[in-house]
């Protein structure tokens, strides 16, 4: 396997980044459908960042670059077949490098209940600096997570 990290740049790498997201969690339970992932996925605010075998996508992360949060992951995922194989941290950590080119923190959700991904988040750096309840999904908490080389103003 020959794994490469790049932005995504053609429909082949947006519709299979969106079908990846589509049905995995959380999105899966969130009940989003390929045509909202698609509309996520091709949002001209947001990166979307691409860890291929030859044409094949094996997992993504979208990086929403504008908005209240800038350099906010949306989604981080990775197909079932090559979990475990680093190439979610490899997706992170070419998110961070591009975040921390321009912005000195970079922030993301995780739910309360996905406690693979809290430890994963927290292994690569990541503090919770808060929680929101009932924002996604009655009856559940979304953690606010932080990753930051410093104050963004000195």
């Amino acid at each position: 396997m020959n794994i490469e990290i790049t932005i995504a740049s053609n429909d082949s790498d947006y519709f299979q980044s969106a079908e990846l997201i589509t049905y995995n969690e959380p999105w899966k339970s969130f009940k989003r459908t390929l045509d909202y992932s698609l509309k996520k996925v091709k949002n001209e605010d947001s990166v979307l960042f691409v860890a291929k075998d030859e044409n094949k996508v094996l997992g993504c992360l979208l990086l929403d670059t504008k908005g209240q949060l800038t350099m906010f992951v949306r989604s981080l995922c990775v197909s079932h077949e090559v979990r475990g194989k680093s190439i979610g941290k490899l997706l992170l950590e070419t998110a961070e490098t591009y975040s921390f080119e321009e912005n000195s923190n970079v922030f993301l959700f995780v739910s309360e209940n996905n406690k693979l991904a809290q430890q994963f988040y927290y292994k690569n750096g990541y503090t919770k600096i808060g929680e929101i309840t009932e924002f996604l999904i009655s009856g559940n908490t979304e953690y606010i997570l932080r990753k930051t080389t410093g104050p963004t103003e000195e």
